[in-house]
């Protein structure tokens, strides 16, 4: 199994296996002793690094170790395959992490002679995706005509980032898609004719469950506006949604409707914490 197969299997199951919720997105930590986001232009592979942050993605544990990501103010950073006996994870965990910077994807990730250090114990707790729009999302990518060996084809915040694009529509080849298909590119386009790119994986690099999901959102669904959540992948520069999530645009009674649910859920914690 190729590296990049074994990082998304690991992603999407850990994706699946905690009900869709996730962020790798800008979350507050302790000082760090460098930010994630001074590695990203051109911190040559081999360095030795310590950075701090926040565990926002758990993407696996192999009998190779623990799979993650941390997040800071600055940016986002793949932890890879971390040996369990050094950390087996928890998220909102704050840690403090030495190890190796190397180059995969376009984007730099840490992966060996890590030592880890818990500054503050997480919560286990997810939070969902955060909504950007294209363009922000577009802002990930780097150079796509830059093929060094530096890590400068990627650009924090968003580069990692679990997203969320809202009201976009489907497309391929300027058609309408009746059906996703894997190993495909499509194409996402907002109410302001902004564009960025959508990628479905080979099936027999996927895990069974993310192909299941992909066959199983409908016609109808994909006709219209919708919301679709997912990872940002930078590939030689370009970003592109790894989708995960396929929802309709909620209406705005809808969206009344849970407002106000919001509000009464609240106001009943509100009276059972002072009962």
């Amino acid at each position: 199994m190729d590296r990049l197969t074994q990082r998304r299997q690991l992603l999407t199951a850990a994706f699946f296996a905690t009900s869709g919720l996730g962020s790798v997105l800008c979350i507050n930590s302790a000082a760090s002793a460098q930010s994630i986001a001074s590695l990203y232009p051109s911190t040559p592979a081999t360095t030795t690094v310590t950075v701090t942050g926040t565990v926002t993605a758990l993407l696996g544990v192999t009998s190779s170790g623990t799979s993650g990501v941390l997040t800071d103010s600055t940016g986002s950073i793949l932890l890879f395959e971390i040996p369990t006996t050094t950390y087996t994870g928890n998220y909102n965990d704050v840690i403090t992490v030495t190890g190796t910077v190397a180059s995969f994807e376009d984007t730099p990730e840490l992966e060996s002679g890590v030592s880890v250090s818990v500054v503050t114990p997480g919560n286990g707790v997810l939070a969902p995706a955060t909504v950007v729009t294209i363009p922000q999302f577009n802002g990930a990518g780097g150079n796509p005509n830059d093929t060094d060996s530096a890590n400068t084809n990627a650009i924090p915040p968003l580069a990692q980032a679990y997203v969320e694009l809202q009201d976009v529509t489907l497309t391929s080849s300027g058609a309408t898609v009746t059906s996703l298909a894997a190993d495909e590119n499509y194409t996402l386009t907002d109410t302001s004719g902004n564009t960025t790119d959508l990628f479905t994986e080979d099936s027999s690099k996927e895990t069974p469950l993310v192909i299941a999901a992909w066959e199983g959102v409908s016609a109808s669904l994909l006709a219209g506006p919708m919301d679709i959540s997912g990872y940002v992948d930078v590939f030689k520069g370009e970003p592109e949604m790894y989708p995960l999530i396929f929802a309709p645009v909620p209406e705005p009674a809808t969206l009344g409707l849970l407002g106000l649910g919001s509000l009464m859920l609240l106001a009943r914690r509100r009276r059972g914490d002072s009962a």
